[in-house]
């Protein structure tokens, strides 16, 4: 027995019907002649554009897996705001109880971010570093009294410690791309190193955070008008390596991740505090069932650092910086979960949000940056999923205002220039070897708009493919702006 609609009901279904019939062909023809033009090879690509109220408008390809690069960061921001919501902060603090200092981590990605703390000012004016926020520390150490420290906890718990992903490229795990994700970030779990020529040869003694303690191996070579150096870091270990040679100092630095960044925060902070002649007896993590809160004696010493949810979103999709999206997805993780933080819990807590939204479930997740060949998303569930986060809502304007456009981050970086025909775009971009993605919303100014996707894969070069999707944006927002 048919069901039956109300007759506006039914009237409405065979608008949207007869609408999407008459407009979906013709962005079809239109996407296929962009791709055509563009000499993609068929097989290598797909794309699919969703109505914000839902309705498909076209799709080439749109239903098959692929890897998504940085895409994947919309997944998993997206779900960081559905589970932590849009208004949450990571807060890392500063405890004392008996003999002991206990720097209790919150997996916050921003924290002593050397690129977010080159826009603030201590107060005496002068430039934040990483090096300054240990000094707040080992500031508020020392108003305490204390003259010597049992034991130094770095309790990094709200994650777990596999902080790389398996499935990354073991060669590049030393570039600043790999840095693991853990539950106490610095620096972006970074060093920087700015090399300068020296009477004797190149020197290697401005290294940010300062690690006097950490023997890096100078193999650096003069040379008269050339500069050219790599870092690289051993698997597995902080055995750095710097090699190259140095014409003049360094002002860009070069970087290298380090193995285990929460313990080697507790040396660098123990460091400064022994040059304060507070002696700290042993650095380590805390055992499973410790507690640290007023219960157990523990208080608060100095401020805490605070990061609201705005600030890691946009260095996440703006910037396009991996260890933000790592850790957001292993936050929500430990949010919905009560466990560590980890991989596995937050493939499946996205695979979830996936299903809610869009009613998909074809979604293999492996990491929360797209850095991993393993995930696997198609460009329907992409649209789809962007469609579902509305304009107007707390969630909605959490994540589309989080992503790169025209003016800013690597929209900007990668197409210089658009004609959106009046439209505005926000968008994801997204790059690993043979990958090219782009995704986002195209908004007409009569308030219409469009969720698309663009997974390019098997690619000898990306030229192509972000000719065609340039190409795509500016005929959807044709389209969006002519169309009925």
């Amino acid at each position: 027995m048919p069901i039956m609609l109300p007759t506006h009901l039914a009237r409405l279904g065979a608008a949207l019907t007869c609408s999407a019939t008459l407009a979906a062909p013709s962005l079809d023809r239109t996407i296929d002649a962009l791709a055509a033009r563009s000499g993609l090879t068929p097989g290598t690509w797909g794309a699919s554009v969703v109505a914000c109220d839902g309705r498909v408008l076209a799709g080439v390809d749109a239903d098959t897996p692929r890897i998504p690069a940085s895409n994947m960061k919309l997944l998993s921001s997206g779900t960081a705001i559905a589970i932590l919501g849009p208004d949450w902060r990571f807060r890392t603090r500063l405890l004392k109880q008996g003999d002991d200092v206990i720097i209790v981590g919150d997996g916050d990605p921003a924290l002593a971010d050397p690129d977010l703390l080159a826009d603030m000012t201590d107060e005496l004016g002068r430039p934040m570093t990483a090096d300054g926020i240990l000094d707040i520390w080992a500031d508020a150490i020392e108003a305490t009294g204390v003259r010597s420290i049992d034991r130094l906890v770095v309790d990094d718990r709200v994650f777990d410690q596999a902080f790389i992903h398996p499935s990354w490229p073991r060669e590049q795990l030393s570039r600043h791309y790999c840095a693991g994700s853990a539950g106490l970030n610095f620096h972006r779990n970074m060093l920087h190193l700015r090399p300068a020529p020296g009477p004797s040869g190149p020197r290697l003694d401005d290294v940010r955070p300062a690690v006097p303690f950490l023997p890096i191996d100078n193999r650096l070579k003069s040379h008269g008008s050339k500069t050219e150096v790599s870092v690289h870091r051993a698997p597995g270990t902080d055995a750095i390596a710097v090699s190259g040679t140095v014409a003049q100092p360094l002002v860009v630095p070069v970087d290298v991740t380090v193995q285990d960044m929460p313990l080697l925060t507790g040396r660098m902070l123990a460091d400064r505090l022994s040059r304060r002649g507070i002696e700290v007896n042993e650095i380590t993590r805390p055992t499973e069932d410790e507690r640290f809160d007023s219960g157990t004696g523990a208080s608060a010493i100095g401020p805490d650092i605070v990061t609201p949810m705005t600030t890691v979103l946009r260095q996440c999709n703006v910037e396009s910086r991996n260890i933000y999206a790592d850790a957001l997805l292993k936050r929500a993780a430990h949010e919905a979960t009560g466990r560590p933080g980890a991989w596995r819990d937050g493939s499946a807590l996205v695979r979830r949000e996936v299903r809610a939204r869009t009613g998909i479930e074809r979604v293999e997740v492996a990491d929360g940056s797209g850095m991993s060949r393993q995930n696997k998303v198609s460009p329907s569930v992409l649209a789809a999923w962007l469609a579902s986060f509305k304009r107007g809502t707390p969630e909605g304007d959490a994540l589309l205002d989080s992503l790169s456009t025209i003016d800013r981050g690597t929209v900007k970086r990668r197409f210089g220039s658009l004609d959106l025909h009046g439209c505005t775009l926000e968008a994801k971009t997204g790059y690993i070897s043979g990958v090219s993605t782009l995704s986002g919303v195209i908004s007409a100014p009569d308030g219409r708009c469009a969720a698309f996707s663009v997974l390019c894969n098997n690619l000898k070069n990306t030229k192509a493919a972000r000719a065609m999707q340039k190409d795509l944006v500016e005929a959807t927002a044709r389209w969006l702006t002519s169309g009925p």
